[in-house]
């Protein structure tokens, strides 16, 4: 620059400079590129660090519509040569892409960095660097997830790469738990790149077991982000012909219909003929994804289907459902049948409208992962006949001995999900509130019915309408099940925030709810089961509302479909439980208090109390039920527990708790005296 002949005047004129410019861009990114208005400016190598002459150069700026391109390039004004160029980009992802070229035991060479894809890379490198890219926006913009841990983690990828032990080139793609690795032209394919690296999210999510119907979800999880993917970027063949297949532009071509499963042997339905027993591809895991598959096609693009018509919510909406089960309810073990569960919890957690909720309904029914096949009706109610009829009811409120208030479970015509009447808390005993009056301080209600039998059966299942106006969490409903007519385990009934149920519109009415048997171990398969709704409230007079309401109960049970052999006992998590409650009924003369023990307390050395807001369905999928929901643990308890059980917060113990009674107006109680629960709240 010091020099005396140092030319300042440009020899190239800024459009070549641009053309040049471009063509530092990789070939896969180019789709939409603009450059700004190129600046004349003198390049010393030296200030950044660098060697050589000073050099007149044209700076240009070139971004792309999609925003993945801002390279910043240094062009000769006189040659016309790149003299320095670097990607602008604050890069949130972290790519590194290693080619194996074919060669059986190589350890690769890494081509690729982030921001760094020089030109004379491996084609399918680029697109395996780009695919990746993909993934991590879809993930990124719709979800907030930083890479596939949600914490930035480096996103590896190995093209052409030859598996130990299998024949070179290797004809397949699969993610280690650490990175991706694809056989010759796998990368190629931009829904099998985001197939796998989808896995990778669900490891570090919902986890999965790779077998059986979890192992299927598992796949179909993979299949449909990869899909959706996909769909979204500009990369691949999107022609409508390859719509919903899986792998069209892979070696060989696609390997599965998500439109129709049948294409290839897979199963559309939970019940068809296609379902697979065997003990190959670890109980089928690629085979029977088909069943999550057609679910995600017909949710997404909508059509008739199985008896049912299905409308179509698009992308973004059925992303997001998928998404929240995968992120917030679901658990290693879990089967098709709790995926129904998690997608209507995750249609409510969404604020999915009532119209879109009855197509996931629709879609779930076309599918046959709504209720096991076979159902048998067991018991129905929907008080539209003489009470109590088949249940019994008992007042246990009061202050010691608990001899009852004389208010309790009863039918009430004033508010009702169907027909013309409802159970209401309370309507009954010789002194009723007024219909649309308010339940009594005090209460402790329960409306009982069994015993039944689920024998013969590995699927039982409960349904009921509640509407909800309480002082919650200080007064509530309970619905417990038991193998003994004395001992019931279950969930409490959580209103929202304001006490009320959340009905399907998203304003205060009725909601449906429902449970499966197998969240209560040792209940399925028994000769004798008694299940019991409980509403309880606080002595503390003024607060009461117009409680709790019940209707439609129906309990369904059904033989289930499952592989004769071979078998394999799946394992039990004990965050699958939620925030269970323990009650006990039976007769004592000793005093007690009102709330009976929480088994989430089992669990607090795996995971801190909260302050949970569930819905039923949601109470034994879900570890915490709220998605929002981030660790604490609470310092100061504020509610008092029996003898002999530590203290807990008021977010674990919502009030005192106690030993719940029934079958006998007296109750099982501990030996220590009854708090105080004014002094808890």
């Amino acid at each position: 620059m010091h020099e005396a002949d140092f030319a300042t005047e440009p020899s190239l004129a800024s459009g070549s400079a641009v053309a040049a410019a471009f063509d530092v861009v990789p070939d896969a990114v180019r789709s939409g590129l603009d450059a700004e208005t190129p600046i004349l400016m003198i390049y010393e190598p030296s200030v950044i660090g660098g060697a050589g002459p000073s050099r007149l150069v044209w700076h240009v700026r070139v971004k792309s519509a999609a925003g993945d391109v801002n390279q910043v390039v240094l062009v000769d004004a006189a040659s016309g040569a790149v003299a320095f160029t670097y990607s602008d980009i604050k890069h949130a992802k972290n790519r590194s892409i290693y080619d194996h070229n074919n060669v059986a035991g190589s350890v690769g060479t890494l081509v690729i960095t982030e921001g760094n894809v020089p030109g004379g890379a491996p084609p399918e490198a680029v697109l395996a660097y780009q695919y990746l890219g993909d993934t991590y926006d879809f993930y990124s913009t719709r979800f907030g997830r930083d890479s596939y841990d949600g914490a930035g983690a480096a996103l590896v990828g190995r093209v052409r790469f030859c598996e130990p032990g299998y024949s070179c080139p290797y004809a397949n793609a699969y993610w280690n738990g650490t990175e991706m690795r694809f056989g010759d032209g796998f990368a190629a394919a931009d829904d099998v790149v985001a197939h796998e690296l989808t896995h990778a999210v669900t490891e570090r999510e919902s986890n999965l077991i790779y077998w059986g119907e979890s192992g299927a979800i598992n796949e179909a999880f993979s299949d449909i982000f990869g899909e959706f993917v996909d769909l979204t970027n500009t990369g691949g063949t999107d022609t409508a012909g390859v719509r919903w297949l899986m792998g069209e532009d892979a070696p060989g071509g696609a390997i599965r219909s998500m439109s129709d499963p049948t294409f290839y042997g897979d199963p559309d339905r939970r019940f068809s003929a296609n379902w697979y027993t065997g003990a190959e591809d670890n109980r089928g895991v690629h085979v029977n994804s088909g069943v999550a598959n057609k679910l995600a096609y017909l949710l997404t693009d909508g059509g008739p289907f199985n008896g049912q018509t299905v409308t179509g919510q698009g992308i973004s909406p059925v992303a997001g459902l998928f998404y929240e089960a995968q992120a917030n309810l679901l658990v290693p073990a879990s089967d098709y049948f709790d995926l129904y569960a998690a997608l209507r919890q995750a249609a409510k957690n969404l604020s999915w409208a009532a119209a879109s909720r009855g197509t996931l309904e629709a879609a779930s029914r076309a599918v046959e992962i709504n209720l096991p096949g076979n159902p048998v009706t067991v018991f129905s109610d929907g008080f539209e006949g003489t009470f109590p009829g088949s249940w019994q009811v008992i007042d246990q409120g009061g202050p010691p001995p608990y001899s009852g208030i004389h208010t309790e479970w009863g039918r009430s015509a004033y508010r009702k999900a169907t027909g013309s009447a409802s159970a209401w808390c309370a309507a009954g005993g010789t002194s009723p509130s007024p219909a649309g009056g308010n339940y009594k301080p005090e209460m402790d209600t329960w409306m009982v019915y069994g015993p039944f039998p689920l024998s013969s059966t590995t699927q039982a299942w409960a349904e009921f309408d509640v509407y909800l106006d309480v002082e919650y969490p200080f007064d509530e409903i309970f619905w417990g099940v038991s193998t003994d007519g004395v001992n019931f385990d279950g969930y409490p009934v959580s209103p929202g925030p304001d006490g009320t149920s959340v009905g399907v519109t998203g304003a205060p009415g009725w909601s449906h709810e429902l449970f499966n048997f197998k969240e209560i171990p040792g209940t399925l398969g028994q000769a004798q089961v008694w299940l019991a709704f409980q509403f309880v409230s606080d002595p503390l007079a003024g607060t009461e509302y117009e409680g709790a309401y019940v209707d439609n109960v129906v309990i369904s049970k059904a033989p289930r479909q499952r592989p004769s052999a071979p078998s394999t006992t799946r394992p039990t998590d004990p965050r699958a439980r939620g925030a269970q409650w323990r009650c006990r009924v039976g007769r004592s003369t000793t005093l007690g208090s009102r709330r009976c023990r929480s088994t989430a307390t089992r669990w607090a050395e795996r995971r801190p109390a909260r302050t949970a807001r569930c819905s039923l369905v949601t109470q034994p999928r879900s570890p915490d039920c709220d998605p929002t929901w981030k660790p604490s643990i609470p310092t100061t308890p504020t509610s008092t527990r029996r003898a002999g059980a530590t203290t807990c917060s008021r977010a674990r113990c919502p009030r005192a708790e106690s030993a719940r009674s029934l079958s006998t107006p007296t109750r099982w109680t501990p030996t220590a005296g009854r708090p105080s629960w004014a002094a808890a709240r």
